[in-house]
């Protein structure tokens, strides 16, 4: 994996001789990207533009490559996106400032622990956590809809039918939501 790195690397860095290490340690890159921030991304952006205006002024078309950005891409599984659909409903009665029957903020993490391990044995209890944190989520969802009524429903009404939609999703149906 690491040769393949290397490999891809000195291609895209333009180097003509192949070489046995990277031109720089890659989480460099992300720690200066976040230290010069949004602003200083632009004004790079900017001085290249103004460095290459002529040759950028005889192109018909100007392409960017984009294939060092980050993306803020998770697994697609049911577990993330139950733990997306809690994390929602807590944001959201932290915002109508509601009093949770019950919250499971002690659960939850337990739960996820224990989905976590990825032994053999330990296969028919990785499926009870999985089904409890849809249960988690689906009462979660019960309480905060009681709770806020119409008003809420109104407000909300797009999150709440996206997290029902996730809830309500088979393994085999047509159509899922996936992230």
């Amino acid at each position: 994996m690491r040769g393949n790195a290397i490999l891809t690397c000195s291609i895209f860095c333009g180097e003509r001789y192949f070489q046995w290490k990277l031109p720089c340690e890659p989480s460099e890159l992300v720690h200066f990207r976040k230290r010069i921030g949004q602003s200083g991304v632009e004004n790079i952006l900017k001085m290249t533009v103004e460095l290459h205006a002529q040759q950028v002024a005889r192109e018909p078309e100007l392409v960017a490559d984009a294939t060092v950005q980050e993306a803020n891409v998770k697994f697609p599984t049911d577990t993330r996106l139950h733990m997306d659909c809690i994390e929602k409903l807590w944001r959201m009665g932290d915002q109508e400032s509601l009093k949770w029957r019950r919250r499971y903020t002690f659960t939850v993490p337990k739960v996820l622990a224990r989905l976590r391990t990825r032994s053999n044995r330990l296969v028919k209890e990785r499926r009870k956590c999985r089904r409890k944190l849809k249960t988690i989520a689906g009462r979660l969802l019960r309480d905060f809809r009681r709770q806020v009524g119409l008003g809420g429903e109104l407000l909300y009404g797009e999150s709440l039918a996206l997290v029902e939609r996730v809830l309500a999703q088979k393994r085999h149906d047509k159509g899922l939501f996936v992230a």
